[in-house]
């Protein structure tokens, strides 16, 4: 999926958005957003909000991951919030009210959602274990996919008896599950006499075996050496 964002930068200037006004509000707290209503695509988020004075921080926790650490501005009742992670360029910017937001989410050139907030400083997510789980009937979930020298990798396989197997759904292109993998390889770094053994399945976005086994090699040979297995599939 070839995507392309252009920018320009100006050396020394350190404030990413304008402010003419002060606040009229402090947001600070949590918010539940509601992206996408009344679509079928419709999904909610947990905003967890910081603010001192005009700067805001933020994230939107989602049950699929989150949109990252994001930095902003509200200026008088406009609020605005950015973050470029190295892969993904987002922009959300609201109206603020005392107790709700009506806004716009941005994910680079490519894309345009609607969101709404009310103050809720007690909304949680569903439990992982609503949106994670065997289906009715399976004991435990199977799978045999080769890695990026070809091999088949299966949860039959002798090297997996007797151990705790972790294995890991995602993508290269996934900023949250990158996070995941470098706490499971800090992990393996620490405890090096463990029995667990991570598997990642990759998912990636690409056209051909070769370039997808190609991102996948990039970061396992930089950072993922303690991953028993990086299995490289295709969607």
């Amino acid at each position: 999926m070839d995507r392309v964002v252009p920018f320009e930068a100006n050396f020394g200037v350190d404030n990413r958005f304008e402010v003419l006004r002060v606040p009229k509000q402090n947001v600070t707290g949590i918010w539940e957003s509601e992206f996408e209503g009344n679509t079928p695509d419709d999904y909610m988020a947990k905003d967890i909000f910081t603010q001192n004075k005009n700067l805001v921080n933020d994230t939107f926790q989602t049950t699929t991951g989150d949109y990252r650490y994001l930095q902003g501005v509200l200026d008088g009742d406009s609020l605005k919030l950015s973050t470029f992670d190295g892969a993904h360029v987002f922009l959300f910017v609201a109206k603020v009210f005392d107790s709700t937001m009506l806004g716009s989410f941005y994910s680079a050139n490519h894309s345009k959602e609607t969101w709404v907030a009310k103050r809720a400083p007690n909304f949680e997510l569903p439990s992982e274990d609503s949106l994670t789980f065997l289906k009715n009937g399976y004991d435990t979930m199977s799978f045999s996919f080769p890695d990026t020298s070809g091999k088949m990798v299966s949860l039959n396989d002798p090297e997996f008896k007797n151990t705790i197997v972790i294995v890991q759904i995602m993508g290269t292109w996934c900023p949250n599950c990158l996070d995941e993998t470098k706490f499971f390889v800090d992990y393996l770094n620490d405890n090096p006499n463990t029995e667990i053994k991570p598997i990642a399945l990759a998912f990636e976005y690409t056209k051909t075996p070769e370039r997808a086994n190609k991102a996948i090699e990039r970061p396992k040979r930089t950072h993922w050496g303690s991953i028993s297995h990086l299995i490289g599939t295709i969607w």
